[in-house]
């Protein structure tokens, strides 16, 4: 497996998730209401 170039490096504004959204969202969907 290679290293990613990125290895060691602060995680960029692009990779963060907003926990707050996956948090409500978690207990607000629910599997196969599409």
């Amino acid at each position: 497996m290679a290293i990613d170039k990125r290895a060691g490096q602060p995680a960029q504004q692009s990779d963060l998730i907003n926990v707050a959204q996956l948090t409500a969202q978690y207990y607000v969907l629910k599997p196969g209401s599409r």
